[in-house]
């Protein structure tokens, strides 16, 4: 028989305000509860919770101190109603303005038929109308329900009919997506009035300033729904009291206040995300907005740094993404405060984003919806270590208590894994419209003596030395396997710290011979996981049952509504084949992938490395292929490009090796469109074209458009080649793909000198219109010429020594000795002279596409190409777009004047050299100049 939380036998209690609770037979009942049914069969027990507590309300008030999150905001609109309150984009909404259109949204719901405990759905995109349609529902007195038209509308008729939702507040560009809403009051928040200037009233009346009418602590504030055991989602219902408690002490524990600017990232889905536009409005400051569209990691940071961005908070796996561009790119705006939630962080992501984005703070911010959004914080220096597999999840924030209970709900030691209980004031009233639930989850709390209750997490945790709380695992993600207990966690973790693994998820799956471990790993930037090799990294740090069977790589994790990995989408490895073979040919070589892979069977259209092959197994299978296909023409190479059986087939069915596009000159077409001169984009040095995706956006599909592979991504490492030999393969390509209307071509900082020489050898071949370059720089200290005086022999042996140091462990010495053989005497000195500025200790992480050695190297081998670069005029026009920064910090920016027929110099505004490319106002200038020659064209 079970006992403790889980007991088959239980009571049902109930306290002073009417809450009901289960709690385990024979135990004392905690102060301020008393038995409202004796114990007995825990079914029968929830039954009669279900019929007695059908007025899940509060039958009292809450004691609070504090004004509710529209209280607080509508005095702050009242005292500085021209302080910004949202920047999105080039909008600038005020303190006044919000407040406005929030009086004219309540004024509207309220006449619509919400008020105190009424539920208003929400449909809006990204932007300032939807936190203004928020804050207007909580004023109004009712409860907002945040939808996300993108769900699907099957899921959002569910969450609306579930909720008992009365209002629907949505626009003309969401309502054709959302369900069917009928018997719903729909109002479109485009009738409401807009954002226009502080103290302006919406049409409706009510704005300007105006004080928000006393709401009561115990009522609704909002209702978000969470994933459920059973499939269907369940809501949680948040009152007031508990979420101003909790605004005001994450404010705090933030260090935020009117200076304050806060990046907004997450989904309105997602509870967090309404804690990061209410607590910097409550604390005085902004929000910057992003809109619906997500953004690459250098458009956020480009975004961080024209804001003035304070404060940033992003899902743990998008962390990871900004500190591997950080990283790369080496120049991060200054930034107070980084958090990240919602899954945990592993140890070598969390020092990875110290040491690339260089924060003040950073801060692990951990809760379930239950516990009002994030009721823990580990809040560190980025510099901070920690032994465990996770980073830290904290201590509670404001009138919050955290318990480490056993299964009896007694504490356990410090230091010894228990369950995670939640209590104090900051938490859910419950399940919306399920009281049996809720009565399990929401137990009386046994320490507390005036009738509070703790809510059970799932999360197993210990207590560290410093009292804050490590992360181990799930409680359900404990399973047991071969007679092993296994917490899945723990593997995980260990995955995460292969070196070329960015995030790993592990569950467990039943097959043929019984319960085993599954894995799936997504690849570290630049690298390419091979499962074999995982696994046998895995067994030399773990008991053989903990290592996976299988380690299936995924491009990305499939995530949920709110962010998360969604363990239920993970692929099946074992999935249906596909087409079955059809020739002799796709037959053979599908029976030695299945025999070597081992697998029942393979179909024709599976790629080889998705099925869980690898390197060592593809050299084996290579060896069978040689036997079974003599003079195939099969390499290595042909099996890591991860091909499919037919893929294989066709190239042996020929007798020759395909054209693979690797050579330097390996063009990616981005955008089919016709009759316009086409787009040539050439990428900067380390970076390949991604960054351009705003520009194709901007442009729309009707803009032809390619670009080439950047050419010091290779995956050998070979020096850069040539700037003229480049320069001669990018123009045949262009000859090959340029229509008849001519080209321009467009280079971003080292790509503008590639730009710039493939012109010349276009002349005469095919039209350039311009050679458009973004932030084109020269060399700057210590490589470029004379820029410094050589050094003394003392200082020039102190700088040789640690670098003597560093090569003599150097995965890539022999590449080093290479490229240093080539250097001059200045040169040579340029080069200690940079190495003993590197702030962090010099990498010896190898020369695999992305690691930081790697980009050393590549960046030393251009600043030595550009030593010896000597550009000659031409006849061609250049159009030299300047970020605003670099010309006010002295870079060395590239001066065309002499060298070009005709030269046009343009200052962007509020850019640098690393985001010149994501800035709308240059997308705007090379839309117009494109225009302009269609136009001309056409006329």
């Amino acid at each position: 028989m079970r006992m403790g939380a889980d007991a088959d036998m239980v009571a049902v209690v109930v306290d002073g305000l009417g809450r009901h609770a289960l709690w385990p037979a024979g135990r004392p009942v905690p102060g301020g509860w008393r038995q409202a049914r004796p114990a007995g069969d825990r079914a029968e027990a929830i039954a009669f919770v279900e019929e007695a507590w059908t007025d899940m309300r509060p039958a009292g008030l809450l004691a609070t101190q504090l004004p509710t999150v529209p209280e607080r905001l509508a005095a702050l609109a009242a005292r500085d109603p021209g302080h910004p309150a949202i920047l999105f984009g080039e909008q600038v909404v005020s303190r006044g303005a919000l407040d406005a259109m929030a009086g004219a949204v309540a004024a509207a719901a309220r006449r619509a038929g919400a008020g105190p405990e009424a539920v208003v759905a929400v449909a809006l995109g990204r932007s300032p109308h939807a936190v203004a349609a928020y804050l207007g529902v909580m004023r109004a007195g009712a409860a907002f329900l945040p939808l996300d038209p993108s769900h699907p509308k099957e899921r959002l008729a569910y969450q609306l009919a579930d909720s008992g939702a009365r209002v629907l507040l949505t626009d003309a560009g969401h309502a054709g997506m959302l369900p069917d809403p009928a018997g719903l009051a729909v109002l479109d928040v485009g009738d409401l009035g807009d954002l226009g200037e502080p103290g302006e009233p919406g049409e409706l009346g009510e704005g300007g300033a105006q004080p928000a009418p006393p709401l009561d602590p115990g009522s609704l504030a909002y209702v978000i729904y969470t994933s459920g055991s059973t499939g269907r989602p369940k809501g949680v219902a948040v009152e007031h009291g508990p979420l101003a408690m909790h605004v005001a002490t994450t404010a705090v524990a933030y260090e935020m206040d009117a200076a304050s600017r806060e990046l907004h990232f997450l989904s309105f889905a997602f509870d967090g995300a309404h804690e990061r536009w209410m607590v910097p409005l409550a604390a005085g400051g902004a929000i910057v907005l992003r809109g619906d569209a997500l953004w690459t990691p250098a458009e956020t940071l480009a975004a961080i740094r024209r804001a003035g961005v304070t404060h940033a908070g992003f899902p743990t796996s998008y962390m990871a993404e900004l500190a591997a561009w950080g990283e790369a790119m080496g120049e991060v705006p200054a930034v107070q405060c980084y958090s990240f939630g919602g899954e945990a962080m592993a140890r070598a992501t969390f020092e990875r984003i110290g040491r690339a984005l260089r924060p003040r703070i950073l801060i692990n911010g951990y809760g379930p919806t239950e516990a009002v959004i994030s009721p823990m914080v580990w809040k560190v220096a980025p510099t901070a270590r920690f032994p465990e597999p996770y980073a830290p999840i904290g201590s509670p924030v404001g009138e919050r208590v955290a318990h480490v209970l056993g299964p009896d709900l007694q504490p356990v030691a410090d230091g010894e894994t228990g369950e995670l209980w939640l209590g104090g004031s900051g938490l859910a009233r419950g399940y919306l419209n399920r009281p049996g639930l809720t009565a399990e989850r929401f137990l009386p709390d046994p320490f507390a003596e005036r009738g509070e209750r703790m809510y059970r997490t799932g999360d197993m945790v210990r207590r560290r030395a410093d009292g804050s709380l490590a992360y181990v695992g799930r409680e359900d993600g404990q399973v047991k396997i071969r007679g092993f207990r296994i917490e899945l966690g723990e593997i995980e973790a260990r995955l995460r710290e292969q070196a070329t693994v960015r995030e790993a998820v592990v569950v467990k799956r039943e097959g043929p011979a019984g319960p085993g471990l599954l894995g799936y790993v997504t690849p570290a930037p630049g690298r390419t996981p091979e499962p074999g090799r995982l696994r046998a990294g895995l067994a030399a740090l773990l008991p053989a049952p903990l290592v996976p069977a299988r380690i299936v790589v995924l491009d990305r994790l499939p995530l949920g509504p709110t962010g998360k990995v969604d363990r239920a989408a993970l692929p099946e490895p074992a999935a249906a084949p596909g087409r079955k073979p059809r020739t002799a040919t796709q037959r053979r070589i599908a029976a030695l992938w299945a025999e070597m892979l081992g697998l029942p069977e393979v179909g024709i259209d599976r790629p080889f490395l998705e099925l869980g092959g690898d390197s060592l197994s593809g050299l084996r299978l290579l060896a069978r292929l040689h036997l079974a296909f003599p003079g195939g023409g099969l390499g290595i190479a042909d099996l890591l490009g991860n091909p499919t059986v037919a893929d294989l087939a066709a190239r042996i069915d020929r007798g020759r090796r395909p054209e693979d596009g690797d050579g330097p000159a390996r063009v990616i077409r981005l955008a089919e469109g016709r009759g316009r001169p086409a787009l040539v984009l050439f990428p900067g040095l380390l970076v390949s074209l991604r960054e351009y995706e705003p520009l194709l956006r901007r442009l729309g599909p009707d803009q032809p458009a390619f670009g080439f592979a950047c050419a010091s991504l290779a995956h050998g490492v070979e020096r850069l080649p040539d700037v003229a030999d480049l320069a001669r393969a990018y123009a045949a390509a262009v000859r090959r793909e340029a229509g008849p209307q001519g080209c321009v071509l467009l280079g971003w900082s080292w790509g503008g000198v590639l730009a710039f020489e493939t012109a010349r050898h276009l002349a005469g071949h095919v039209p350039v219109h311009a050679v458009a370059m973004a932030d084109a720089c020269g060399l700057e200290a210590p490589f470029a010429p004379g820029s410094a005086p050589p050094p003394t022999e003392a200082l020039r042996r102190q700088w040789l020594a640690p670098v003597d140091a560093w090569l003599a462990g150097s995965p890539m010495r022999r590449h080093w000795q290479d490229l240093r053989a080539g250097m001059d005497g200045e040169a040579a000195d340029g080069f200690l002279r940079f190495m003993a500025a590197e702030p962090q200790p010099l990498p010896v992480d190898g020369p695999s596409v992305g690691s930081r050695e790697r980009m050393l190297f590549t960046l030393v081998d251009h600043a030595l190409q550009m030593r010896r670069l000597a550009l000659a005029p031409q006849a061609v026009m250049v159009r030299s777009f300047e970020a605003e920064r670099s010309r006010a910090e002295g870079r060395p920016i590239l001066d065309w004047r002499g060298l070009a027929a005709g030269v046009a110099v343009e200052v962007v505004p509020a850019t640098d050299h690393l985001d010149i490319v994501l800035a709308p106002a240059f997308h705007d200038r090379i839309a117009a100049l494109l225009d302009g020659l269609a136009a001309r064209a056409a006329a």
